[in-house]
């Protein structure tokens, strides 16, 4: 086989390229193959839900600390505001990354504090969550032993995802957490 690939979430598995089959082993190298490649997919999907998990921690961490800067002390608007506003479709993610860097610009005493490796990073995770929420995942190599994530930002890009990738964004996450708590305090 020259090149197998094979996609998630769409229960497609194409494979490219030309494959000998021995008589008799059809079924059994079919199973394999998908085998392998459904263990890479769960791996995938789980990576998938941590990234997009810890997005959401960071953007609800975001929402509290813009609705406390503008309702400090009125919980009935403050509620109204979260639900009404900030939960709708059209608010997301990178429009709530603005308001709050627009937020700590303007207001004390974050104004005269240098933010921009926060903004920085927010970026990175917003860049990330959008990556894996809506890029298509494939698998490639004899027994689908590598991730790439087709996306577009600007233009089309792949990139292949390992566990190194994974790590890499929870940490820019805690990093993320640490700074976010020093605001709400």
């Amino acid at each position: 086989m020259d090149q197998s690939n094979f996609t998630s979430g769409l229960g497609i598995i194409r494979i490219e390229g030309t494959v000998t089959i021995p008589a008799g082993q059809e079924v059994e190298v079919l199973d394999t193959i998908i085998s392998d490649n459904l263990k890479r997919d769960e791996i995938f999907q789980h990576w998938r839900g941590q990234i997009i998990n810890n997005s959401l921690f960071i953007e609800d961490k975001i929402d509290s600390i813009i609705t406390n800067l503008l309702f400090k002390q009125d919980v009935e608007k403050s509620g109204l505001f979260k639900s009404v506003i900030l939960s709708r479709e059209f608010f997301g993610f990178m429009s709530k990354w603005k308001v709050l860097r627009d937020l700590l610009k303007i207001l004390m005493p974050f104004k005269d504090k240098d933010y921009s490796e926060l903004f920085k990073e927010l970026h990175i995770i917003i860049d990330e969550r959008d990556k894996f929420a809506h890029g298509q995942v494939s698998y490639s190599g004899m027994q689908g032993e590598k991730i790439f994530l087709t996306y577009f930002k600007e233009t089309s890009k792949k990139e292949e995802i390992t566990e190194s990738t994974i790590i890499k964004f929870k940490e820019v996450c805690s990093r993320c957490h640490q700074e976010l708590d020093k605001i709400i305090q």
